[in-house]
């Protein structure tokens, strides 16, 4: 018998009968067996969460891709996933990314701020900074961005702020890269 505990006790028996046995507080126990149980175990996956986001928005219709952008803003689905939009309107981009520049003990930063969900890990969502030289090359890698804060946005997300040296550098481009 396989014995889960509960108020009483769940016994799986070995004809696939299920008991329910409580305790007796006269002494001994008193063993009902049930009819019928169904159980349904339902697992969130990162592509059942996304799949749940998209059904939010059902007049996107069949751009639900992650690299689709139905109301042809600048956000590809994945990204208004990943930052909060909405993809059936191109006024609403989420928790849009802010960067500025700074210095601090003599070094040039140009400090970036973006949201990131709360639960990225479990949705499968990676954030990261990437820089290029030119936007015509096509080439962009890691930007050493280093996290120097991050706090509650909301309820849903995270603001994470970071800063990338831009001292020796003439010119540079910096994007928030999200991967699935």
């Amino acid at each position: 018998h396989n014995t889960i505990d509960a108020t009483g006790s769940l016994v799986f028996g070995e004809d696939d009968s299920i008991w329910l046995r409580r305790r007796n507080l006269g002494g001994g126990d008193l063993a009902y067996q049930l009819a019928a149980i169904t159980f349904e175990l339902s697992l969130q996956t990162p592509e059942s969460l996304y799949a749940g986001w998209l059904a939010l928005y059902p007049t996107i219709g069949s751009s639900t891709n992650l690299a689709d952008n139905p109301d042809g803003d600048v956000l590809s689905n994945l990204a208004e996933y990943a930052l909060g939009g909405a993809p059936d309107d191109p006024q609403d981009l989420g928790h849009v990314p802010e960067n500025w520049l700074l210095e601090s003990g003599g070094t040039n930063y140009v400090e970036y701020v973006y949201a990131k969900r709360k639960d990225s890990d479990v949705r499968g969502l990676a954030y990261s900074l990437e820089q290029s030289a030119d936007l015509l090359s096509g080439t962009w890698s890691n930007a050493n961005a280093e996290v120097v804060g991050t706090g509650s946005l909301d309820a849903e997300f995270d603001s994470v702020t970071n800063r990338v040296p831009t001292t020796g550098q003439e010119k540079g481009f910096i994007h928030l890269r999200i991967g699935f």
